[in-house]
């Protein structure tokens, strides 16, 4: 199996909106953490998804850097 990777825009990017580094959130095994992430940074309220609330507090690019290292 090939370890997951991100890119260094995708690096930059992350950091530049969320304030945090993405090995924060990062396994080179399984990939993008998104449950860490979801608990640490996006904190969406009962009945809101993270989509939801990425796209009210940090916009589109911040749903489409999410999107890219989940895929």
């Amino acid at each position: 199996m090939t370890p997951k990777r991100y890119t260094d825009e995708q690096r930059r990017t992350f950091t530049e909106l969320f304030g945090r580094n993405i090995r924060d959130f990062w396994c080179n095994f399984t990939g993008f953490n998104v449950v860490k992430f979801d608990e640490d940074i996006v904190k969406p309220a009962d009945g809101v998804s993270t989509r939801q609330k990425l796209q009210k507090d940090w916009g589109d690019s911040a749903v489409t850097l999410v999107v890219g290292l989940m895929g």
